[in-house]
């Protein structure tokens, strides 16, 4: 009965929000929502911080508590030895990092989500939620005039839900807003040596110019042979 009751005339507007300090994107689905696992789409970034960072340190003892707060008002509400026997926590809801090892790295990574529609209880009507952007200034960024990937230094603005499911209790990191620190597009850094290409001299294409300027070289394009080539 405990499980049931607990968190369901919960108002999130009235819940306290939190801020991230910097953190690096290791995962990230903040201008276009992921729908691997929810087809209605979920905005969904993994932030990697230091974990000595004071700051850091000082987040992750807020969660700690708000998840102890919720275990202890479902083991409040159970009526029975049995039923408070019965009680279990969720796993944290932020994991330090480990390289291949299984030595821990000095990083954490923590989950910020936030479902990309939302649905009218009465009329089961679908309606867009637009996950509030913004620069370094404050100035509101329209996610489809920017793109996000791993790498991104990002500030979140987070509310912190308690639920009490199969899994356990605990608490999820709902996001309110980001802000973007400084946008890294492209993958893996978004930098053509990130996909295997060098850099080439100048000199190099000065001379293809020339060749093609003096008629040593033609500049139409090849005949199609008809096989693979590189380029």
């Amino acid at each position: 009965m405990a499980k049931q009751e607990a968190f369901k005339d919960m108002d999130i507007r009235k819940l306290k929000q939190y801020r991230t300090p910097v953190g690096e994107a290791a995962l990230c689905f903040l201008t276009e929502p992921s729908t691997e696992f929810n087809e209605d789409g979920v905005y969904v970034v993994k932030l990697k911080f230091k974990a000595d960072d004071p700051k850091v340190v000082k987040m992750l003892q807020v969660i700690d508590e708000a998840a102890d707060a919720a275990y202890q008002e479902v083991y409040d509400l159970a009526e029975t030895p049995r039923e408070k026997k019965a009680i279990t926590r969720a796993t944290k809801s932020y994991k330090f990092e480990e390289d291949e090892d299984g030595n821990e790295t000095g990083y954490v990574l923590v989950n910020f989500k936030r479902n990309a529609t939302r649905k009218d209880r009465k009329t089961g009507s679908k309606s867009a939620i637009r996950l509030p952007m913004f620069n370094n200034v404050l100035t509101p960024i329209n996610n489809e005039d920017i793109e996000l990937w791993n790498g991104s230094e990002l500030v979140v603005a987070f509310k912190l839900i308690p639920f009490s499911k199969s899994i356990g209790v605990g608490v999820s990191h709902r996001m309110e807003a980001v802000q973007v620190v400084r946008a890294v597009v492209g993958g893996a850094g978004g930098n053509g040596a990130s996909y295997g290409l060098e850099a080439m001299d100048d000199d190099i294409e000065e001379e293809k110019e020339q060749e093609v300027r003096s008629g040593t070289k033609s500049d139409k394009p090849p005949m199609d042979t008809g096989e693979d080539t590189d380029y």
